[in-house]
């Protein structure tokens, strides 16, 4: 009882505003920078959306996995509070944290094509079986339609976006070939209307996705009358590189070797001898 009081006391806190921003988190995989927090319109400087996450970790829906980038996860209090499936305040390892943030790269730019969302499971299984798809045309585990981990989307001329993010530490043909084994029915029952997207962070593993989008191996999964045509699509302005403090990292550097950057550091000797060796890699654009 006492604890549903307490949690009832910090819901009360929460304004519109900020539910929708930490719903919209939550469904893009959890994970946010104070860059992309901005452009979710949490608020409108640096400043003020730093003083918002501040609060918001004080109050238990988020809490802080990086420094550099400076990166906030949502929490358990968040998924109980939108009534969200957990696993978006699940801890991760850096690959998958990077992954999540190219996710929210990727919404912030998708929606000014225009392009509208499918976040809700079986709101993305609903988009492709109201344009007449059999239900087992769709991707599958356990016998059942499994869209997770995909991102679904409406966008002009009426099509029907399929995106996935690129995960550095899979291999770039591993991922293509079960996007292509997944979506092969899809692609028979929508055709041209079906625009299927390969996300990236960085510049080389767009240039390997590009190669590979037409390999045998992936081109094999084509149902007959069609090909299969994966778009390589890069994001320039999204996180490169991260380290995530101590108390979650799983060790050593994702996307690259830290190079020295004077963004973010801290001015207290304290923290500059503790974060001598962290860097951030920062994209540019």
């Amino acid at each position: 009882m006492q604890m549903r009081q307490r949690f009832q006391s910090r819901t009360a806190l929460m304004d519109e505003k900020t539910e929708n921003f930490l719903k919209i988190v939550t469904e893009l995989g959890g994970y946010c920078t104070l860059e992309q927090a901005k452009a979710l319109e949490l608020a409108n400087s640096d400043t003020r959306v730093l003083a918002y996450l501040r609060g918001l970790e004080r109050a238990g829906f988020v809490r802080r996995v990086a420094d550099y980038p400076v990166v906030y996860q949502i929490t358990g209090a968040t998924t109980r509070l939108l009534d969200r499936d957990r696993r978006a305040r699940r801890v991760h390892d850096a690959a998958r944290v990077l992954s999540r943030l190219l996710a929210v790269s990727f919404y912030l730019e998708a929606r000014l094509w225009p392009a509208d969302f499918a976040f809700d499971h079986q709101h993305k299984i609903d988009t492709f079986v109201y344009e007449g798809c059999p239900i087992d045309a769709l991707p599958q585990r356990g016998g059942k339609p499994y869209l997770w981990e995909e991102f679904v989307l409406w966008h002009d001329y009426n099509r029907i976006g399929v995106a996935i993010m690129d995960d550095q530490q899979r291999s770039p043909l591993s991922q293509l070939k079960g996007f292509a084994r997944g979506f092969s029915r899809l692609v028979a029952c929508l055709g041209e209307r079906l625009r299927m997207l390969a996300v990236t962070g960085t510049e080389s593993r767009h240039q390997i996705y590009c190669r590979l989008v037409h390999h045998d191996a992936v081109m094999k999964f084509s149902p007959p009358g069609f090909a299969i045509t994966i778009e390589p699509y890069q994001m320039r302005s999204t996180a490169k590189s991260l380290q995530l403090l101590p108390s979650l990292s799983s060790g050593g550097w994702i996307g690259g070797e830290p190079e020295p950057s004077h963004i973010g550091i801290k001015t207290t000797k304290q923290n500059q001898n503790r974060n001598s060796q962290i860097w951030t890699r920062r994209s540019q654009g």
